[in-house]
């Protein structure tokens, strides 16, 4: 257990890191009950009064600390989004216009006291909110980095771009990946990086037009014809504007789903789901499965008609 000296030392730090007295004094209360808690709980172990926490975990969220549960019209359970204090400090050290190395020195050691000290407890709530694009973009990449053994993307190019090397690494891990898109953002982000270096599944890129011309001229009878056509065309609509997912090992114990969601505001996607919710899982895993096997298919009818000329 740490020192009360200590522990004031360690608020003090955080104090020069950036944060508020009640900040810091919420933040040492969240590592203590293990990284996600109730604002009852909070206000039980951390000195600050209830009016005054809903503000410091206001500012922890703006300074892309923690992340807040907002199901059911509920914000009363908080998590940290950085998963060890190195982490946790290191962001707090970046974020300073001259960073103060021995006040985060010293605030990492205290952390990790207390990260290894307290008693931690099983969070309760599998499904989060998170807001910005940055904090999106680095949830993505600790999602990707956790990955031992499958990762299922059926993110837009934009997603993709910023987390590519943490993609590239998850490949020299030996994770399968499967990623979906259309041909053109294929195309697109070609521009920066060779897609099926990527990915170990042979189907990066799906070309609706090119398997609509290829139908055109394949000798059904007219109802045939019309319903391949109807459903490639709904296919490609639904490819087009997908739901825009990013899964982790989705056979596992251990899965983990995150669903982007578009707004209408800028950034274009400002808001998104994390969570390890198994039916939630389970169900865009079959989502992304249906979309491999509805192109698998298409890839050998195209590799038949080839084959056929």
């Amino acid at each position: 257990m740490i020192s009360l000296s200590a522990e004031n030392a360690l608020i003090i730090d955080f104090q020069s890191l950036g944060l508020t007295l009640n900040e810091a004094k919420v933040l040492i209360a969240l590592v203590k009950l293990g990284n996600s808690a109730e604002v009852s709980e909070i206000v039980e172990i951390s000195d600050v009064p209830r009016s005054k926490i809903y503000q410091a975990l206001e500012g922890l969220e703006t300074k892309q600390i923690v992340m807040r549960d907002e199901i059911k019209g509920s914000a009363n359970v908080s998590r940290l989004i950085f998963d060890t204090p190195s982490k946790l400090i290191s962001f707090l050290e970046s974020k300073k216009v001259r960073p103060v190395h021995m006040a985060a020195k010293r605030a990492t050691n205290d952390l990790m006291e207390i990260a290894s000290t307290e008693a931690g407890k099983e969070g309760v709530h599998e499904v989060w909110i998170i807001k910005g694009l940055n904090n999106i973009n680095r949830i993505e990449k600790e999602i990707i980095d956790s990955a031992k053994h499958k990762i299922l993307s059926n993110l837009y190019p934009e997603f993709l771009e910023p987390i590519i090397t943490n993609l590239q690494k998850a490949k020299k891990r030996d994770v399968h990946i499967k990623l979906v898109m259309l041909e053109n953002e294929v195309e697109r982000l070609s521009e920066s990086v060779e897609v099926e270096s990527l990915s170990s599944y042979p189907i990066t890129g799906i070309s609706i037009e090119k398997f609509r011309s290829m139908i055109e001229i394949l000798p059904f009878e007219g109802t045939q014809k019309e319903n391949l056509l109807s459903t490639l065309t709904l296919f490609g609509q639904f490819l087009a504007k997908r739901p825009n997912f990013l899964m982790v090992d989705p056979d596992t114990d251990n899965a983990t789903a995150m669903l982007i969601f578009e707004s209408s505001i800028n950034p274009p996607y400002s808001s998104a789901i994390q969570t390890k919710n198994q039916d939630f899982v389970n169900t865009f895993s079959s989502l992304m499965n249906l979309i491999l096997t509805i192109a698998t298919n298409l890839r050998s009818l195209q590799d038949q008609f080839s084959r056929s000329e």
